[in-house]
């Protein structure tokens, strides 16, 4: 067999492997376009889920800031109230003292 009937041969079987190539590749086709369509869909769906928990967690932020700056106000108030008792407690038992001084002498 002579060069140039290999190289026709190789070239033959190039040119099959090449149709049957892109048979399957046309064949593969319509999945591959309704598997890029479904991708798309489904990153699309990812998308909305993703801005849903972005908003729930802006939501929490800002509900936390309000809920913290309450604690802040109570627990002020609540040393507020606690330096009010000692001065009283500590008035009251100035007026104890008094007392006790007054009725003794």
């Amino acid at each position: 067999m002579s060069l140039v009937m290999k190289l026709q041969l190789y070239v033959q079987q190039v040119n099959n492997a090449l149709e049957e190539t892109s048979q399957q590749v046309l064949a593969s086709l319509p999945k591959i376009m309704r598997d890029t369509k479904n991708l798309q869909q489904e990153a699309l769906v990812l998308k909305e889920k993703m801005a849903i928990v972005r908003d729930e967690i802006e939501k929490i932020e800002h509900d936390t800031g309000k809920s913290i700056n309450t604690i802040e106000r109570l627990d002020s108030l609540k040393n507020k109230l606690y330096l009010a008792k000692q001065g009283l407690h500590e008035s009251d038992n100035w007026t104890l003292l008094g007392k006790y001084f007054i009725y003794r002498y």
